[in-house]
């Protein structure tokens, strides 16, 4: 195992059917749509926004990240291994952004405007940051 926990969070806007968003993200991530805790938000001139949160713990995280993994595109899997210490922070955390619409197609692309916020919570931890390297490099390298 190399991920103690997963955090998922992504908005829904007042242009987007959110039930249909939430479905989407539900079947991508292969998640019941009850891991997803929903807070109103206000966004410019009071419109409505809902954040959607879901943490999963253990292998559940794994599969989350093996998933991304898999489905990413060539191009960003390769701009992920070059630059992979932007997307640590100093827990030795993963932090990813992908596109929203995107999952729709079933295909993961990184994307920092209007995006689903992804942590993967590291199992080693930040005193163990050159090994979490190679191990999310491998995880990447395999896809």
């Amino acid at each position: 195992m190399l991920f103690k926990s997963a955090f998922i969070s992504f908005l829904s806007h007042a242009t987007e059917d959110e039930e249909k968003l939430l479905e989407q993200l539900s079947l991508f991530f292969n998640l019941n749509k009850k891991f997803f805790k929903r807070s109103r938000l206000e966004g410019y001139f009071d419109n409505p926004i809902i954040k959607f949160d879901a943490q999963v713990l253990g292998d559940k995280a794994d599969e989350i990240a093996k998933l991304i993994m898999r489905r990413l595109n060539d191009y960003d899997r390769l701009y992920l291994s070059k630059h992979l210490e932007d997307f640590i922070d100093s827990h030795g955390d993963l932090h990813l952004r992908i596109n929203k619409q995107g999952i729709f197609k079933g295909m993961v692309k990184l994307e920092q405007a209007d995006s689903i916020k992804i942590r993967l919570k590291s199992l080693k931890g930040s005193r163990y940051r050159k090994e979490a390297l190679q191990a999310y490099l491998k995880l990447i390298n395999e896809g």
